[in-house]
C-alpha cells in the first residue's frame, strides 16, 4: 500500500509514535489531533523520509475528515483518538467519553468508508478485559472474557463491536489492535489522557527527587512507545491479517519495582518503595492487581513483530528524551 495514512489521535502517545514510525518508513501521514503537535511531535516528525501533514480537527466530523483523506489520498487509517477517562471524569462527564471514543469511532469509519480506504485499524485496550485480566496465566483474545468496568473500559469495547459490525456492513477491511500497558516518548497529560502510566509517574517522581510508595510491584507486560509505533505500522503492513482482533505486546514482562530499582542507578537520591497492607501509595496503578501478560502469539504470526526496545534501552532512550524534552 503506497498511500497516505490518515492517523487519528496523533499527538498522543501512541499516535505519536505511529507517525514517528510511519513517517520513518517514509509514508505521507495525516496527522489528526484535536489541538495542533507541540514542538517535540514536529521534530520527531520531521526527520523523514515521509512527511506528516498535522490536521487540527474534530473525528466527529466526517466531512472534514473526507476532505483531508482525498486531498492526501489516504489509503489507510489507524484509528487512535480517545479519551482515557479516569474516575473524576466518569463521574463528571460520561456523554463526554462516550461521544468521543464511541461516536468518534463511528464517524471515523464513515469516512474510511467514503474514500474506501484499504485497511482500517482501531486502536483499542487491555482495559476491555477489566478485572478479568488478573485471572489466569496468560490473556487470550479468543478464550477471556471482556469484562469492562469503567467507562474508558466499557466505551473501548463498545467501538471495537461496533467497528467490527461496521466493517462487516459496509465491507471495511479492519482490524482491532488491543494495546498492552504503553510508557514513554511522548506521555503527558493532554487533557484527554486522566490515566498516566505508572511508569510515567515514578520517572518523573525520580527526576525530581520525590520518594513514591508503589501499591504493589506491578508486573505487566509493559510496552515502549517506540516499539508500539513500529507494532502498529507492522499490521498495517502485513500481506495478510486473519484475525479480527489482535493483542499488541512487546511479549515480555517486567514490573514497576523493577524500574524504581534501575531509576535509583540514574537518580541516587531516588527512594521507592512498597506499601504496607493497608497503607495508601502515591502511585496510581488504576486497576485491580497484577495484570497477566497478554498472548502475542496471532499477532507475531501474521506480522512477523519482534520487540526492539527491551527494558534498559527503553530506560535509556526515555531518559534522554525527557533531557531535551521537560514534561
Amino acid at each position: 500500500m503506497s498511500g497516505a495514512v490518515l492517523v487519528t489521535g496523533a499527538c498522543g502517545l501512541v499516535g505519536a509514535a505511529l507517525t514517528e514510525a510511519l513517517v520513518r518508513a517514509g509514508r505521507t501521514v495525516v496527522a489528526v489531533d484535536r489541538n495542533p503537535p507541540p514542538a517535540f511531535c514536529n521534530h520527531a516528525w520531521s526527520r523523514g523520509p515521509g512527511t506528516a501533514v498535522p490536521l487540527a480537527a474534530d473525528i466527529r466530523d466526517t466531512a472534514v475528515l473526507v476532505e483531508a483523506m482525498r486531498r492526501h489520498a489516504v489509503t489507510e487509517v489507524v484509528h487512535g483518538a480517545t479519551i482515557t477517562a479516569g474516575r473524576d471524569r466518569d463521574l463528571s462527564d460520561p456523554e463526554g467519553v462516550v461521544e468521543t471514543n464511541l461516536l468518534g469511532t463511528i464517524a471515523v469509519l464513515r469516512a474510511a468508508r467514503e474514500v474506501k480506504a484499504a485497511r482500517v485499524i482501531v486502536v483499542s485496550s487491555n482495559a476491555v478485559y477489566g478485572p478479568n485480566a488478573f485471572l489466569g496465566d496468560v490473556l487470550d483474545e479468543v478464550l477471556t472474557q471482556p469484562n469492562p468496568q469503567t467507562m474508558y473500559a466499557i466505551t473501548k469495547f463498545a467501538a471495537e463491536r461496533t467497528a467490527l459490525r461496521l466493517a462487516e456492513l459496509w465491507g471495511l477491511h479492519l482490524h482491532i489492535a488491543r494495546l498492552t500497558s504503553i510508557y514513554g516518548r511522548f506521555e503527558r497529560d493532554t487533557g484527554a489522557r486522566d490515566t498516566l502510566s505508572p511508569i510515567f509517574q515514578v520517572t518523573l517522581a525520580a527526576r525530581a527527587g520525590r520518594a513514591v510508595t508503589l501499591p504493589g510491584a506491578g508486573l505487566r507486560d509493559w510496552m515502549y512507545g517506540a516499539d508500539v509505533g513500529n507494532a502498529l505500522r507492522s499490521l498495517l503492513q502485513a500481506p495478510k491479517l486473519r484475525e479480527p482482533v489482535y493483542h499488541v505486546s512487546a511479549g515480555r514482562t517486567f514490573s514497576v519495582a523493577d524500574w524504581c530499582a534501575a531509576l535509583t542507578h540514574l537518580y541516587p537520591a531516588f527512594r521507592w518503595r512498597l506499601a504496607e497492607a493497608g497503607e495508601a501509595a502515591s502511585i496510581d496503578y488504576f486497576g485491580f492487581g497484577e495484570r497477566k501478560p497478554m498472548s502475542v502469539e496471532r499477532f507475531t504470526r501474521d506480522t512477523g513483530f519482534q520487540s526492539a526496545w527491551p527494558f534498559e534501552k527503553a530506560l535509556a532512550d526515555w531518559v534522554a528524551w525527557l533531557d531535551q524534552n521537560p514534561i
